[in-house]
C-alpha cells in the first residue's frame, strides 16, 4: 500500500490534470458514499439536502462550477444545505442515484426537504437567458428549508454565529460514530429504513488486525528495514508507458522515478524532513505546509501496520457487495487531508480499494485506487498491481520486482 500511496503523490505533484475544479466548501460530500452519510445527517439536522449530478465532459458544469458555486451570494444560500456532489459515471451506485431521481440531463441541480420528497430542479441555464450567480442564489433560498434566523427573543446569538453552529453541526453529523448496532449501508437505496444485519459486524479493531495479519503480521514487516521496487506504469487506452522504480527506508524515507513520455523524468523524494520533486517538465520544487505533512505520513515505511494510528476516527460504515464478494467499508480521517473511504474484502481480509479527494494543481480531484494480484514477498503481502482512475486518466502500475534490506544510501532521499 505505501507504493500506491506514493504513486498517488507522485501523479497528483507532476500532471496538471484536465478536470473540473470547483469550490469545495467544508461541507461537500462526494458520491454514493457521501450521499448516504447525507441522508443520515439530514434525519438528525432536519435541514435541505441539495445533489448536484455532473459529469467531466459537461461544459455547462464546468461553467456551473467556475462561475456560480464559487460566488459568495450562492456560498450563503447554500451554507444551511447537505450538498452532495454525485457523477453518475463514476459507479454504479452514482449511476443508480442518478436513475432514481430521474436525471437525463446536466447539469443537474436538486434541492429537497429529505430524500423521499419531491425535488426542486434549480437550473441557471435557461432558453429564456442564463441566470446571474446572484439570480441563482435566491432561487436556491427559495427552494432550500433554513434553519430559524436571529429573532429579538435570542439577542445574543448573532446570524453568524446560528451559521457557524449549523456549519459544525453537518461535520458532527456526517463524521460521528454511529451506535453500537452497526447495520448494512447500501448507498443507492440508503433513504430506505436500514434493516439490521442478522449478523452483528465485526469492530473496527477486528477489521485492521485481519488486515495486518493477512499482509503477513507486524513482526513480519518490522523485520524489513529497506524496500526497492521496479515495474512499469501505463496510461490506460493510449500507447504511453514508462519505468518505474521506487526506493523506501525506515522509518519514513523514499524516493519515487518515474520515466513516462511526453512527460519524462520526474522524481519525488522525502529524506525525513524534506518533501521534494524534481522533474524534467516541471522543474524543481520544495512542499511546505500541509502538504509536506501529509507527504511525511504517505512517507512511513510501516503505514499499512499503523493505519489505527495515522487516521485518528476511523470507523467502520458497513458493508458493500459487489457480485459474489463482500467488502467492508471504512471510513478514515487522517491527520492531514481529507477523509478517505477504505474497502477491505471480508473473506481475505486485504484492502482492495481507497477512494480520496485529493489536491492537484488544477484543483481537488476525485481519485480511485485498486488493489490486485497480492502476492508474498518475504514474509509479506503486497498488491503487485495497482490501478488508479481520476477524471479522464486512468494508469496502470504492474510490479515486477520487489527487494527487501538491500543497502540504499541516505545521499538518495536528499533534494539534488
Amino acid at each position: 500500500m505505501k507504493l500506491a500511496r506514493l504513486l498517488l503523490s507522485l501523479l497528483v505533484a507532476g500532471l496538471f490534470i484536465s478536470t473540473t475544479a470547483y469550490a469545495q466548501y467544508p461541507k461537500w460530500l462526494h458520491g454514493a458514499t457521501g450521499y448516504a452519510k447525507a441522508v443520515e445527517a439530514q434525519r438528525e439536522l432536519n435541514v435541505s439536502i441539495v445533489l448536484y449530478f455532473y459529469t467531466d465532459w459537461c461544459p455547462y458544469c464546468r461553467t456551473l462550477d467556475q462561475q456560480y458555486l464559487t460566488d459568495p451570494s450562492v456560498h450563503r444560500a447554500l451554507q444551511r444545505t447537505i450538498t452532495v456532489r454525485i457523477n453518475p459515471e463514476y459507479g454504479v451506485e452514482e449511476h443508480a442515484l442518478a436513475e432514481r431521481y430521474g436525471v437525463t440531463g446536466y447539469p443537474a441541480f436538486l434541492i429537497m426537504d429529505n430524500p423521499s420528497a419531491r425535488p426542486r430542479n434549480v437550473q441557471p441555464f435557461r432558453k429564456n437567458g442564463n441566470l446571474t450567480p446572484q439570480q441563482f442564489a435566491r432561487a436556491c433560498e427559495d427552494a432550500t428549508s433554513f434553519l430559524p434566523m436571529p429573532t429579538k427573543e435570542t439577542p445574543n446569538e448573532s446570524r453568524e454565529a446560528l451559521e457557524r453552529a449549523n456549519n459544525r453541526a453537518v461535520m458532527n453529523a456526517t463524521r460521528q460514530t454511529r451506535s453500537a448496532q452497526i447495520v448494512e449501508v447500501r448507498p443507492a437505496l440508503a433513504a430506505a429504513a436500514p434493516k439490521p444485519k442478522s449478523n452483528p459486524l465485526p469492530a473496527i479493531d477486528s477489521i485492521l488486525s485481519k488486515y495486518i495479519d493477512a499482509i503477513g503480521g507486524r513482526a513480519a514487516h518490522e523485520r524489513l528495514k529497506s524496500r526497492v521496487i521496479t515495474g512499469k506504469v501505463e496510461l490506460a487506452g493510449s500507447d504511453s508507458w514508462g519505468q518505474l522504480n521506487i526506493y523506501a527506508k525506515a522509518p519514513n524515507k523514499s524516493l519515487t522515478v518515474m520515466n513516462v513520455q511526453p512527460m519524462g523524468q520526474v522524481k519525488h523524494g522525502y529524506d525525513g524532513c524534506t518533501a521534494w520533486s524534481v522533474g524534467d517538465t516541471i522543474g524543481a520544487h520544495t512542499l511546505t505546509g500541509a502538504a509536506l505533512s501529509k507527504f511525511s505520513t504517505d512517507a512511513d515505511f510501516y503505514r499499512e501496520i499503523r493505519l489505527s494510528e495515522l487516521y485518528p476516527g476511523i470507523r467502520l460504515m458497513g458493508t458493500v457487495k459487489e457480485k459474489d464478494r463482500e467488502y467492508y467499508l471504512v471510513e478514515g480521517f487522517p491527520v492531514v487531508g481529507s477523509e478517505e473511504t477504505m474497502f477491505f474484502d471480508a473473506q481475505s481480509g486485504l484492502l482492495t480499494g481507497r477512494d480520496l479527494i485529493q489536491q492537484t494543481s488544477q484543483g481537488p480531484i476525485r481519485v480511485e485506487m485498486r488493489y490486485s494480484d497480492w502476492r508474498e514477498v518475504d514474509g509479506i503481502k503486497l498488491p503487485f498491481k495497482i490501478t488508479q482512475s481520476m477524471p479522464n486518466l486512468k494508469f496502470v502500475f504492474t510490479v515486477r520486482e520487489v527487494k527487501h534490506n538491500v543497502p540504499v544510501d541516505d545521499k538518495l532521499f536528499e533534494k539534488p
